[in-house]
């Protein structure tokens, strides 16, 4: 940017020799005619050694910026990174302003048609060479093996999602069992509620009867006699709680009876007594054993 800069000011330098050739006065116009016979009979001349002069300073400014900036590429290669950045922007801002030093404002030239002139421009000089870091390369290996590990966590946690899901299933379903097992205890509830009501109702109805149980009855008076003729052929042969054996005077008839058991001519069995060995009939006879069983 600097070399650019400076031959742009001496091509302005050698307009504005010519512009002062130009620019006299009206007056002298005779002067001016010969001079420009002159410059166009004669070349200018260029005198190299002004020009080297000029870009002299520029040249030291631009490799002394180049040396800083060596020197600061060789300090910031042992940084960081972050650092190095900060100093290429750093660097770029003060080659900017070091540019603006050298710069002048451009002149206005004289509209006037210049007469031929050789330009000398210097060459450009080469861009300066910024090193690049070396980029860190990353072995295969680890790639692989990062790759990897991050298809072994996607896998676990799909699978976690799956276990997530069957036990997202198992809880409704045990949710709905809840249910219907409260459901099933509700109807046991009134069921039950039912029954206690019904088994009230009996406890009342038990209640009665043996209100009604309690009341006294008049006795009953029984005259027990003892069958004669054909009835008192009948003797108690065995007796046990609930039955009883009969047979007759002569040996020859042996009969079972129990409570409620009619026996022909005599009556029914009202009471079968072990303890005291004895059938009661309902005609108010009793059967005990015969002489030779007592």
């Amino acid at each position: 940017m600097i070399d650019d800069k400076d031959t742009d000011k001496d091509t302005e330098e050698y307009h504005l020799g010519d512009a002062d050739l130009l620019g006299m006065d009206s007056k002298d116009s005779s002067t001016v005619d010969k001079n420009a016979e002159k410059s166009k009979s004669e070349p200018l001349k260029i005198k190299p050694q002004e020009s080297e002069e000029k870009e002299e300073p520029s040249q030291l400014a631009s490799s002394k910026s180049a040396d800083h900036v060596e020197k600061f590429f060789e300090d910031m290669r042992s940084k960081n990174k972050y650092f190095i950045i900060g100093g290429l922007v750093g660097i770029f801002i003060l080659y900017y302003f070091i540019s603006l030093m050298f710069e002048k404002s451009p002149t206005k030239p004289v509209m006037q048609n210049p007469a031929p002139q050789k330009i000398i421009s210097s060459p450009a000089p080469l861009p300066d060479i910024i090193p690049k870091e070396p980029q860190p390369q990353i072995p295969l290996g680890f790639v692989n093996e990062v790759k990897a590990k991050i298809s072994q966590v996607i896998n676990d946690e799909q699978k976690t999602q799956a276990d997530l899901q069957t036990v997202t299933s198992t809880l409704t379903s045990i949710q709905t069992s809840v249910n219907e097992m409260k459901q099933k205890m509700a109807d046991l509830d009134k069921a039950m509620a039912g029954m206690t009501q019904q088994v009230e109702a009996k406890i009342d109805q038990l209640k009665m009867l043996d209100i009604s149980k309690q009341k006294p009855k008049p006795k009953k008076i029984h005259h027990h006699r003892r069958a004669r003729g054909s009835n008192s052929s009948i003797y108690l042969q065995a007796i046990i709680p609930g039955r009883a054996w009969l047979i007759n005077k002569d040996g020859t008839n042996t009969f079972t009876v129990r409570e409620g058991t009619k026996i022909p001519g005599i009556g029914v069995v009202q009471v079968i007594d072990p303890e005291q060995s004895r059938v009661v009939l309902t005609s108010g006879q009793i059967i005990t054993f015969g002489q030779w069983d007592s």
